[in-house]
């Protein structure tokens, strides 16, 4: 079996920040359960908390206390029900699945995930590889049958494929086609196409998960082909398109809101980048679109100043929002503010 496709996000060293100041604030971000405030961890909490510290990081906590325990949590459900209070997986007719939000009748739970195959995605974005065992509640399993799940039901008509989407991108190269349970074929040409073609509005996170998915097969066709030349030219041009959009749209202080993909009119209305926008609405689309950027090749990355204008920006507001009651709310959003200050950081 081949390996999955590793894709580092770019290192820009643009940020002077102490250590002591960033450590204050990355330690917020560590998954914890064990905190005598009850349980707050959540597959998503843990997923996003690995993006920034790794898997070799060690944390301060009895229950997860490194990376590697977190990871247990995410692939053995016996540790799974300790954790999260309830399994995370569950065998299927074509594999395994992480449960996503609203799959079961019950309420949102602990042990849902927030998007479609994020888990699945993430995990393989960190170096998990395919072979890496699962231990469901009745069987042995791997994480290979989470993606062969994911295949059989791929359908262009889930509303949120880009977590799957990125996981394909990653996975399955050089292969290109793939089947779904229904005999449907399907190739990376008409996932670029379908995903070039989407329309951000409504979209999860303003869209920049598709930008996200989008930026990854680029990144994979660039050393692994698996597009043609029309679908290749089309995913491009799109991009192209978003970024010129990112450009016109970064606020004079250096940050995005949801708003960043409106269209030429609307951006030239200087009104609509001036006009008031919630903060923590405003770190969460910076931290997105930042992290976006992070995936550009050296060649094409945007000018400079653009990351160092977000970054600093970032870290003007995201040390006051780790300190208030609120954070976990939004821990899994403001996790990519934290991944971009720290890909900006010189060390």
């Amino acid at each position: 079996m081949h390996r999955s496709f590793r894709l580092r996000p770019a290192r820009i060293p643009l940020l002077r920040i102490p250590d002591a100041e960033w450590r204050s604030v990355v330690r917020a971000f560590e998954p914890r359960v064990t905190t005598g405030k009850g349980r707050i961890s959540t597959p998503s909490l843990c997923v996003h908390s690995l993006r920034i510290h790794g898997l070799d990081a060690r944390f301060d906590d009895t229950l997860l206390p490194d990376g590697a325990t977190v990871l247990r949590a995410l692939t053995d459900d016996a540790f799974a029900r300790e954790v999260f209070g309830a399994p995370l997986l569950h065998e299927t007719r074509w594999g395994a699945r992480y449960r996503p939000k609203g799959e079961t009748p019950d309420a949102y739970t602990n042990a849902n995930a927030n998007h479609v195959d994020q888990t699945l995605a993430s995990l393989i974005e960190l170096g998990v590889p395919l072979t890496a065992p699962l231990a469901l509640a009745h069987r042995r399993m791997t994480i290979q049958d989470v993606l062969r799940d994911a295949i059989s039901n791929f359908s262009l008509e889930e509303p949120e494929c880009e977590w799957t989407s990125v996981a394909l991108a990653l996975a399955l190269p050089p292969t290109r086609t793939w089947s779904n349970r229904f005999g449907e074929r399907f190739s990376f040409d008409t996932l670029a196409t379908h995903l070039a073609t989407r329309d951000f509005r409504q979209l999860s996170c303003g869209g920049t998960h598709v930008l996200y998915a989008m930026l990854v097969l680029d990144r994979v066709h660039a050393e692994r082909p698996v597009l043609g030349a029309a679908a290749a030219r089309g995913l491009r041009a799109r991009i192209d398109g978003m970024l010129a959009r990112i450009r016109a749209s970064q606020r004079p202080d250096g940050s995005w809101d949801h708003r960043w993909f409106a269209d030429r009119d609307t951006l030239r209305d200087s009104k609509a980048l001036r006009a008031p926008a919630d903060l923590v609405g405003r770190i969460v689309m910076t931290g997105h679109i930042g992290e976006c950027l992070l995936l550009l090749p050296e060649p094409r990355q945007l000018p400079h100043e653009i990351m160092r204008r977000a970054g600093a920006w970032l870290w003007k507001h995201l040390p006051a929002q780790v300190r208030l009651q609120s954070l976990a709310k939004n821990f899994c959003p403001l996790t990519h503010a934290a991944v971009v200050v720290g890909a900006l950081r010189a060390h």
